[in-house]
């Protein structure tokens, strides 16, 4: 990679099962990159008469699950932090890491439920990548689902994936107000790619941009998901951004902020 390397590697995990598969995927990439992994635990404020217990079972924990995925070849550290995590994670992050990975958490004291506070925190903080997972992490992705909302450029976006996912076939998705627009909106985007990715791999839509993704990552069993822009950097995680991420359709990378700008 040639801009924004990935050197350092940030696995936030609460150990629970939602964040098992960050260390694992942590581990993958940071062999695929010669990066460096460090795995990050947050104790919150609560319990803090028995903080040094929990603080123990952690590093025990931590150390464990660091062993069992497998850390031959990968240099690894990792810290336990108190706090509120969104905040203490991007303080991590800025220090000198390039990639941040968490697992998918909703608050679930909603009646509807939200986006987890670490996660939304974290997406609205940092202009680093972030790498959300949900799959198995011990492999490398086999295919990656770009979708593009024309806010960056494509080319850059594309090789942004290609660094993540170096075999994988790559598709794009577009999706345009109406079904007149679509054969306009294909030759844009066949000159934008030209020789960059082969035919069949640009898809353009018209209709719910939610149901078409969740459509061709069934049908396709796409493992990766990219989305190019996250929305408003000004404290708020952008309307269709959160949508996709609600869905929880697969690993989601929300790519750095410069990208393709």
């Amino acid at each position: 990679m040639t801009d924004h390397a990935i050197r350092t590697i940030l696995a936030g995990t609460d150990l629970t099962d939602e964040s098992r598969e960050v260390i694992p995927r942590g581990l993958q990439l940071a062999k695929q990159f010669g990066a460096r992994l460090r795995v990050v635990h947050v104790l919150d404020d609560n319990g803090a008469a028995h903080q040094e217990e929990r603080r123990r079972v952690a590093d025990e924990r931590l150390a464990r699950d660091i062993r069992e995925a497998g850390c031959e070849g990968v240099e690894t550290a990792f810290d336990i932090g108190e706090g509120l995590p969104g905040p203490f994670l991007c303080d991590v992050l800025d220090e000198g890491g390039d990639l941040a990975i968490i697992g998918y958490h909703r608050d679930r004291a909603l009646e509807a439920p939200q986006l987890g506070s670490t996660m939304r925190y974290l997406l609205t903080h940092t202009g680093k990548d972030v790498l959300v997972v949900k799959e198995e992490g011990e492999t490398p992705y086999s295919s990656a689902l770009i979708a593009w909302d024309g806010e960056k450029a494509l080319p850059a976006v594309v090789e942004r994936t290609r660094a993540y996912a170096p075999d994988a076939d790559i598709l794009v998705m577009v999706d345009v107000p109406t079904a007149a627009q679509v054969p306009e909106m294909e030759e844009k985007l066949r000159d934008m790619i030209a020789g960059t990715l082969p035919d069949g791999s640009l898809l353009v839509r018209s209709g719910s941009v939610l149901s078409s993704l969740r459509a061709l990552v069934d049908e396709k069993r796409v493992p990766l998901l990219v989305m190019p822009t996250r929305g408003n950097q000004g404290g708020a995680l952008g309307y269709m951004a959160s949508e996709i991420l609600g869905q929880r359709l697969c690993d989601t990378l929300c790519l750095h902020e410069s990208v393709g700008l």
